[in-house]
């Protein structure tokens, strides 16, 4: 069963990349989708300098971050496709 993140991102960008919905509401979407991701890998970052001291925990949430950002381009090769 897929998350519920991935189901809400994942529509929020086809409504994005969908040409009968209003301009407005597709920027939107897209700022809100970006925004969020935005946020999200942000907060990994801060939390690898500032919080955390140990290595295995710095080098995991570099992990987190990376597939964070990994999965919002594919996200956005499907919004520009």
């Amino acid at each position: 069963m897929p998350f519920f993140s991935e189901l809400f991102f994942e529509s929020l960008i086809e409504i994005a990349a969908s040409p009968e919905r209003s301009k407005f509401i597709r920027i939107l979407c897209f700022l809100f989708v970006t925004s969020m991701f935005v946020l999200a890998i942000g907060n990994m970052v801060l939390l690898i300098m500032v919080i955390e001291k140990t290595l295995w925990v710095r080098i995991f949430y570099v992990f987190l971050a990376l597939s964070g950002s990994i999965y919002y381009i594919s996200l956005l090769k499907r919004f520009f496709v």
